[in-house]
């Protein structure tokens, strides 16, 4: 949509700027005819007057007069008219010295008023080889007598800026019908031949762009004729690009699909707004799945002048995305007989674990004379490894809950969560002697008791990995955190966010293990000094995985640890269950 939008635009500015100059052509037109007019009024007025002086004897081999709007009765108006116009005016004699000048001449030469000029020619004014072209030309009309009408040279003005100059000689014949001077209107077309080289130029690149796109691009008129395709739509039909222009879909496509092709067409061109369409098309023999934009065309009377269509070949991204689903479904199926297992699996393994603790017991009170000190000891390992395969099992099911046994995210009061924790801890908290601080808590949308237990996880860890001969202080805290607008500049689909912070004075890790603790089963000390299933921290992050969350570590070994947690305040759209 894109490459669609701006090729249109780009057709837009080119019918804009075409139809400006042809009504700048006309406003130049009609100025010429008046500007003509009056100076061949002056020139004959000249001309009278030069005759009147060679006639009498007094003037008779006296300097000729410059022509000045001046010496006529209409002089005041004529001259204010002249010297106000942009365009640059000058009447030149047979040796190219100017006889007449008004004052936008006088400015691009660099002369201070226009009476400077008269009596010069423009070698005297500008660069030589820019004068040089003004001489030829006007050379051509004094020897041919026949105008030359808006020739365009290429030069400098007075500042030494490139110009470019449209310009009209007339000439001005005398009683006997001969050339004896000329008329020259110039108008600086510098700003209009650089729009038409940044037309050029956009011109260029659309072409290379679209030549380049590997997708399929054509225009076609209101008759839905091919007007011109980039060589991508040809090659796809085994055509050069120029093959196909006028030519219609009925000569390069099945009637049936050719008809629909059409309908599209004139569907998109009366609704007069673009249209995506998925559709087969037949290409090189085969049948592809394409995704076609259309667009209409307009013109700068907004009438519907034609159609730019853009289609990409779908057909590997379909298969693709049916591959997906496919894999999907078998690893949803997958999902379900794993859930199933784990759950039977847990409930067939605690079975007989209780069976092997009850009859370590009951041997143990029964035959405990007979079996001896070295038997109780074998028994009480025996029992140890049960409870510590059943802290494993039950671990391990917490895991797996959740994301298999959830609750809908709701608004959760994570400073009633953090209470209730701390009222279970308490007989912990009292052992070792710990200070808990807890600060401001907000309210989120999460899964409650899964919050419940993100936070018993992390301060039970932070109680428990304390320093000996050191009493336990555990902080906890929040702040509420902005995510920043990505590179389009439109923000994630949750922008605010809490960052909650659980640190201690515990004896800390080395940080090259923050990766490793929050994986399953994962340990950094042994049962003997710290008990734990190495589960805790794995819980911890699948949790704030599951509330598009996640949690990080940073820690010094003898210092102590931070564990961060940021969760969205607000869960995305469509995310209320996750």
């Amino acid at each position: 949509m894109a490459v669609i939008a701006g090729i249109t635009a780009g057709m837009g500015e080119t019918s804009l700027i075409i139809a400006g100059y042809y009504n700048l052509a006309i406003g130049v037109g009609i100025l010429l005819l008046v500007f003509l007019g009056w100076l061949v009024f002056l020139y004959r007025s000249w001309r009278r007057d030069l005759l009147s002086r060679a006639s009498c004897p007094e003037t008779r081999g006296s300097s000729p007069v410059p022509i000045a709007a001046g010496n006529l009765p209409e002089g005041n108006f004529l001259r204010t008219l002249v010297n106000n116009l942009p365009d640059c005016i000058g009447v030149k004699d047979a040796q190219g010295r100017f006889l007449f000048a008004n004052s936008a001449l006088a400015w691009f030469v660099g002369a201070a008023s226009p009476e400077e000029l008269q009596g010069k020619r423009m070698i005297d004014l500008i660069p030589s080889s820019f004068a040089a072209q003004f001489a030829a030309d006007d050379e051509t009309v004094f020897q041919t007598g026949q105008p030359l009408v808006r020739v365009e040279r290429f030069g400098t003005d007075r500042l030494r800026n490139p110009r470019w100059l449209a310009y009209t000689n007339i000439p001005l014949p005398d009683a006997q019908g001969r050339t004896s001077a000329i008329v020259s209107v110039s108008r600086d077309i510098t700003g209009r031949k650089q729009a038409e080289e940044n037309l050029r130029l956009s011109e260029k690149r659309y072409r290379v762009l679209i030549e380049c796109l590997p997708q399929h691009v054509f225009y076609k008129d209101a008759h839905s004729a091919f007007v011109s395709v980039n060589a991508a739509f040809a090659k796809g039909l085994g055509r050069e690009p120029g093959e196909l222009t006028g030519k219609t879909d009925f000569d390069l496509f099945p009637k049936e699909l050719a008809e629909k092709y059409r309908a599209d067409d004139i569907r998109v061109m009366m609704q007069r707004r673009p249209e995506t369409i998925e559709e087969i098309n037949v290409a090189s023999g085969k049948d592809r799945i394409v995704e076609v934009v259309k667009t209409p065309v307009f013109d700068d009377q907004n009438n519907v002048i034609g159609l730019l269509g853009l289609f990409t070949d779908i057909t590997e991204r379909k298969q693709a995305e049916q591959k997906l689903r496919a894999f999907a479904s078998q690893l949803q199926h997958s999902n379900r007989e794993l859930q199933d297992f784990a759950y039977v699996a847990s409930h067939d393994l605690q079975e007989p674990l209780r069976k092997v603790n009850v009859f370590s017991d009951r041997l143990k009170a029964k035959c405990g004379q007979a079996i001896g000190p070295e038997g109780t000891h074998y028994l009480d390992r025996i029992q140890d490894a049960t409870k510590r395969m059943q802290t494993l099992i039950n671990d391990l099911l917490s895991f797996s809950r959740i994301t298999t046994q959830t609750h809908p995210f709701a608004p959760v009061n994570l400073n009633l969560v953090v209470r209730g924790v701390l009222s279970d801890l308490e007989a912990r908290i009292e052992q070792d002697q710990a200070k808990v601080e807890v600060g401001d808590l907000p309210t989120i949308e999460a899964d409650a008791l899964q919050m419940r237990q993100l936070f018993q996880n992390l301060i039970g860890n932070a109680l428990k990995y304390h320093k000996p001969e050191v009493s336990p202080v555990v902080q906890v805290q929040s702040q509420l955190v902005h995510v920043q607008a990505d590179a389009s500049g439109s923000s994630s689909a949750a922008p605010e966010r809490c960052q909650i912070s659980v640190v201690d004075n515990g004896i800390g890790f080395d940080e090259k293990y923050s990766d490793r603790i929050f994986q399953v089963f994962q340990r950094l000390h042994n049962r003997a000094e710290y008990e734990g299933s190495g589960m805790g921290l794995a819980i911890c992050r699948k949790i704030a995985d599951r509330h598009n969350g996640e949690i990080v570590t940073r820690s010094t070994p003898g210092v102590g640890s931070t564990f961060i947690v940021t969760l969205p305040v607000k869960q995305p759209k469509g995310d209320k269950t996750a």
